[in-house]
């Protein structure tokens, strides 16, 4: 894996696409008991725009991953502390993650901060579903004890 920002504290990193997929394949072996098999640490990734539709993520680190705009929807995302499953609220697959300190969401195609996400669907009387999605990712991070700015 090849470092983004070598001075940046924050330890994003870029992969290609062969190089994600062969950590899958690995965490997939690691899952089924395999002695060839890895757990998937993509700890601080640089995940933003990855497709990972239906991927088998439990137990994986993805602590500090950069999760914006990844497109989760129907991966198993149990046993991973980082990440909370939303559902699929109005019909969209959701998930929170914790990037940078901040709660942030990913519904359908919109990222947003926590904060901006509830003032973008605070007026959409359609979007209720969305809304308590939100409320259920900010309980759910503190029972995890995420981290917060304030």
């Amino acid at each position: 894996m090849t470092r983004i920002d070598p001075t940046s504290n924050i330890g994003r990193y870029l992969m290609t696409k062969e190089q994600l997929k062969e950590i899958l394949a690995a965490h997939l072996e690691w899952l089924a008991g395999a002695r060839e098999g890895k757990r998937a640490h993509l700890g601080g990734a640089d995940l933003c725009g990855a497709d990972l539709r239906g991927v088998n993520l439990r137990d994986a680190d993805l602590h500090g991953a950069n999760l914006g705009d990844a497109d989760l929807g129907g991966a198993d995302l149990c046993g991973v502390k980082q990440v909370i499953a939303l559902g699929q609220p109005n019909g969209w697959w959701a998930f929170a993650y914790l990037w940078e300190g901040e709660i942030w969401v990913r519904i359908g195609c919109r990222t947003k901060s926590l904060a901006d996400g509830r003032a973008y669907w605070a007026d959409k009387g359609d979007r209720r579903e969305v809304l308590a999605a939100l409320d259920y990712a900010e309980t759910v991070a503190k029972l995890r004890g995420w981290e917060l700015k304030r």
